[in-house]
Order: structure tokens, then sequence, then C-alpha cells
């Protein structure tokens, strides 16, 4: 029975679901958009960054995207924007 709704689902949704996903690729196409590139800027840090540090980045637009804290003295904080 479970078999059998799948199929019948499958048989009546599956060439929507294509026609759809066609219909967004067009569209996507027809409005050609532009992928932003990005910056990235790294920070090594002793010590964790003051708040006023990562406030004043985050108001220049850059965004904190990971951070390596692989040395037992150290972190790198890497941070991205939008060209």
């Amino acid at each position: 029975m479970t078999r059998a709704l799948f199929l019948v689902l499958g048989i009546v949704l599956g060439p929507w679901t294509v026609a759809l996903w066609r219909e967004q690729t067009a569209v996507a196409i027809a409005c050609k958009l532009e992928i932003p590139g990005w910056q990235y800027r790294a920070i090594s840090h002793g010590d964790d960054p003051k708040e006023s540090e990562l406030n004043k980045l985050g108001e220049e637009g850059w965004e904190l995207v990971c951070v390596d804290r692989r040395a037992p003295i150290s972190a790198n904080f890497y941070f991205k924007k939008p060209k």
C-alpha cells in the first residue's frame, strides 16, 4: 500500500516539480542574477578581540565566518564582506 502511494505521488508530482525547477532556472537566467564577490580579512589575537573592535568591524560590513584556535596562545579570526 505504501509503495503504491509513493509510486502514484511520484508519477503525479514528478513532472510538476521538474517544470517548476525549469521555470525557476529560466527566471534566474533572465534576471541575470550576479553572485557578489567577497573580500576577506584575517586577524590574529593573543586574546579574544575586544567587543569594541568587533563592533567596529561589523559597522564596516565585516561578518565573522570562522575562528581558528589551533595554537594554544592565539587565535585567528576570519571575516568576509561583499566587494
